[in-house]
């Protein structure tokens, strides 16, 4: 069974080796949506909201209201959306209880915008 959430974060960046707007810095207001999979236990639930919710915002204060460029691993990544949901999903596969593993991660720049790293 999955379960989902979602959460925001805001962060600047800027795109090396490419020639367009978004070779200056700029910033987003980036939306997150992580889904878990697991087996649901005996109350019902594959894992309490609160706890995963409190997972992603360890993570996402990571890279809230930063220079993404001046942060590990993005100081030699470039920080794409492509890039930050692989490293959400790194850092989810760190923290996560036994039993529950991420599945999904999407990274949205903007409304319509995004990547999407889906691990089976």
């Amino acid at each position: 069974m999955r379960i989902f959430i979602e959460d925001t974060f805001s962060a600047s960046h800027y795109l090396r080796d490419y020639k367009g707007k978004c070779e200056s810095l700029h910033g987003h207001n980036f939306k997150v949506r992580v889904e878990v999979e697991g087996e649901v236990k005996e109350n019902g639930m594959v894992m309490d909201f609160e706890d995963l919710k409190k997972i992603l915002k360890e993570i996402l204060s990571l890279l809230d209201h930063k220079d993404l460029n001046s942060i590990p691993p993005f100081l030699e990544k470039n920080p794409t959306c492509e890039h930050i949901a692989e490293f959400l999903m790194e850092k989810l596969e760190e923290k996560l209880p036994s039993g529950i593993k991420p599945v999904l991660v999407m990274v949205e720049e903007k409304p319509g915008q995004g990547a999407i790293y889906e691990r089976r």
